[in-house]
């Protein structure tokens, strides 16, 4: 049998079946003992012809600790040897999350290179700035003559009259 020293044990219950003697006057009991003189001593309830052991924790055994467990009945003077077994203690083995702890990391000193937002420029044609430019100004159109896109009369020249090539363009 199985008990643990770091939890409540389950409870321990057996049915009683007596015969000639007065149920009142019962005493159960449940004795725990072991090679090095640990001992508990339980006294057990009586109710329906049902006995039962609340078993605590054992806190006075080790894991490993074994035993004798021995379930008697006392009634009237009388000595009844009822049930025997052997015992094992254990340790009843958990791990509960009590509070979650958060701390900063501390940055190292390596070197590190992080991203910066993107500068977004916008490209902008230079004949459109141009015209936005000039679009802004007030432009007044310069008054025109009539003539003023019309090539000047000039006479014929003459062969005679072409003396070199500078003259020719002139």
């Amino acid at each position: 049998m199985e008990l643990f020293n770091n939890k409540d044990n389950d409870y321990l219950k057996f049915k009683i079946n007596s015969e000639g003697v007065n149920i009142n006057n019962i005493e159960p009991r449940l004795i725990l003992t072991t090679n090095e003189n640990k001992n508990y001593l339980f006294i057990g309830i009586l109710e329906n012809g049902i006995c039962k052991f609340d078993i605590p924790e054992l806190q006075m055994y080790e894991k490993g600790d074994n035993g004798k467990i021995k379930f008697e009945i006392i009634s009237e003077e009388l000595y009844f040897p009822v049930w025997e077994d052997t015992f094992e203690i254990k340790t009843k083995s958990s791990i509960k999350i009590e509070e979650m702890v958060s701390e900063k990391k501390e940055e190292s000193k390596k070197p590190s290179i992080k991203m910066a937002e993107p500068i977004i420029e916008k490209k902008v044609d230079s004949i459109k700035e141009e015209k936005s430019i000039v679009d802004k100004k007030e432009i007044k159109p310069k008054p025109q003559t009539i003539h003023q896109n019309i090539p000047q009369y000039k006479e014929p020249i003459k062969s005679g009259d072409i003396k070199g090539y500078k003259d020719f363009f002139n």
